[in-house]
């Protein structure tokens, strides 16, 4: 399911989808969700200095976003508001310890901790959409970027490399001023396997 198809969806849809039909504890519509978290932290007109989906009890996705505590305090009780199909916690960023200019940015070029992977990306937050490019390390090979949203401390989009056709949709989130963390959903395509008389494939 696309973002725009979900936005289609009445309210009473949404919500069948979501507590009926997604398997939460299994990411299911994890993107969905975190793509209206990184849409309400842009409409919202503060600074969002971190944000996440956070997974309610019975399997309920809920957006959270920190904020300036002196903001947080004029914004809604935790779970009060709805935003495009979601409950919202927002929450005061003492509440984690740190300002927003320690939070930092994704603005910069990431690899695999472990060189596992054979892409590498380049971010740059300053503008709205934000910035992003990457390339394959062994042969340099440019990735083509599609569907891009996000913020300072959180990007999501798409991939394709063009040679393989190997298609992925990516969210990365800041844990601090060197780290982040990604969650990937691949789109691959598979073969069935005919199996033989005697029974094996």
């Amino acid at each position: 399911m696309t973002y725009d198809q979900w936005l289609a969806l009445n309210e009473s849809e949404r919500d069948a989808l979501h507590h009926q039909q997604w398997h939460v504890y299994e990411r299911e519509g994890y993107v969905i969700a975190m793509t209206a978290a990184v849409r309400l932290a842009e409409a919202c007109g503060l600074k969002v200095s971190h944000l996440e989906v956070g997974t309610f009890h019975g399997g309920e996705y809920v957006l959270h976003l920190s904020v300036p505590d002196e903001n947080c305090r004029a914004l809604p009780k935790l779970l009060e508001q709805r935003f495009e199909g979601f409950r919202v916690a927002w929450l005061p960023i003492s509440r984690f310890m740190m300002s927003p200019s320690e939070a930092g940015d994704l603005t910069g070029i990431w690899r695999h901790e472990d060189d596992d992977a054979d892409v590498e990306f380049a971010f740059d937050v300053s503008s709205q959409p934000p910035a992003v490019s990457g390339h394959c390390l062994s042969d340099g090979e440019p990735l083509v970027i599609s569907n891009v949203v996000g913020n300072d401390t959180v990007l999501l989009f798409s991939s394709t490399v063009p040679s393989t056709g190997h298609f992925a949709r990516h969210s990365f989130r800041l844990m601090d001023a060197e780290t982040c963390t990604q969650e990937i959903t691949l789109t691959e395509t598979w073969k069935r396997v005919v199996a033989e008389a005697d029974g094996r494939a």
